[in-house]
């Protein structure tokens, strides 16, 4: 299972999520969830990724293909 930022979710979740923000006082971040595996990288697979997160600055995951249920 993997995370992500939400990135569409309906006008009025959004205004309830702001509406809790403005009764907390805090800033609240919307998360979804991704039924993914991550992937097993040999070390030299691993030592590319992290070295392109360095250059990024950002955090990368492998995933193996999602297998569909359908």
């Amino acid at each position: 299972m993997l995370y992500s930022i939400a990135q569409s979710m309906k006008p009025e979740n959004v205004s309830r999520v702001q509406s809790l923000e403005k009764e907390l006082g805090r800033y609240v971040l919307a998360f979804s969830s991704h039924s993914l595996d991550h992937s097993n990288l040999s070390s030299g697979e691993l030592e590319r990724l992290q070295e392109l997160e360095k250059e990024l600055g950002v955090t990368l995951v492998a995933v193996d293909e999602s297998k569909s249920s359908d």
